[in-house]
């Protein structure tokens, strides 16, 4: 098997990468119109997100494939439109890449974050190729509109209030925890909660609201903090997927293992929920995060800790 990192004998070629994107996205019924410096876009826009990717630090080319690293670069940023109560419209993309991609593997990359946009109704409006001396990164920004009457916020929740989410937390960083094979495939999983952003704004009541990326415990410090409120999360409330149920470290992951990609939100006491939220906890009067009545740190993800590299 060829080493993913061996590099090209071929150099890549910007303008033969510009037609092989193209035409890698026209697989998915996403036209790339490349002739001019600007992407054109003639509708509204209310939401816009930005999120990059860099290699080594949020992929690892020997462990993820080309098509699921474009996945993944989709993903992370629909999912803050998600959070946001909105629904995708436009979006465009950077890669910055170095010499161990090939052709072939832009094209896979361009597969599968073509097949996610195209998947959540988002047209892909323009781009720009760099190449890289270190690691390579992509970087993404998506456009959106409310998928209710307004956005969702994180400064919204109230005592009171009971606490949710919307999927499966520990799914993704298990394949870091416990790599093998199925591990892996599982993480790959992930998806944007849109449908569950859009019903969440059609409904009355529901508060504040966020995705999780860097984990629970810190997300969920971001959404107190916002809305200087208290949240009241119990342990054994916490949704993990049954492959995991016998896992040591599974608690650990559900809590602050990161790029669960599900909705974070709040409602108030009494409104009726959809069958695929899982009520976790509750908003009461003061400051922070306690679990299981103890208060907790905001443990999770950072952007800039360097003890991880």
């Amino acid at each position: 098997m060829t080493d993913p990192l061996e590099p090209s004998r071929k150099p890549m070629d910007e303008t033969e990468l510009i037609h092989a994107i193209s035409r890698a996205f026209a697989e998915y019924g996403l036209s790339l119109d490349a002739s001019d410096d600007c992407g054109h876009w003639a509708g509204d826009t209310h939401l816009v997100t930005t999120d990059t990717l860099v290699e080594n630090r949020h992929f690892d080319r020997h462990w993820d494939a080309p098509r699921d690293i474009g996945r993944q670069a989709a993903i992370v940023n629909l999912s803050d439109i998600a959070g946001s109560g909105g629904s995708p419209t436009w979006t465009v993309w950077s890669l910055v890449l170095n010499a161990n991609w090939t052709t072939d593997d832009v094209v896979e990359l361009a597969r599968g974050f073509g097949h996610v946009m195209s998947e959540s109704e988002c047209t892909i409006i323009g781009g720009n190729l760099a190449w890289s001396p270190g690691p390579s990164s992509i970087a993404v920004t998506v456009g959106g509109t409310y998928a209710g009457a307004g956005p969702l916020r994180r400064d919204g929740a109230r005592p009171g209030d009971a606490v949710y989410v919307s999927g499966c937390l520990g799914t993704s960083s298990m394949g870091y925890l416990a790599p093998h094979t199925e591990t892996r495939r599982l993480r790959y999983g992930w998806r944007p909660h849109l449908s569950e952003a859009r019903e969440l704004g059609s409904m009355t009541g529901v508060s504040a609201c966020m995705d999780i990326s860097d984990g629970l415990l810190i997300d969920a410090h971001r959404l107190a903090d916002a809305s200087q409120v208290c949240l009241q999360l119990h342990r054994a409330m916490i949704p993990v997927h049954p492959r995991f149920e016998d896992y040591v470290n599974t608690a650990d992951a559900a809590l602050f293992g990161g790029e669960d990609y599900v909705l974070l939100f709040t409602a108030q006491a009494g409104v009726k929920m959809p069958e695929w939220a899982t009520c976790i906890g509750q908003c009461t009067a003061g400051r922070g995060v306690y679990l299981d009545r103890t208060p907790i740190d905001p443990l999770g993800h950072d952007h800039f800790d360097r003890t991880v590299e």
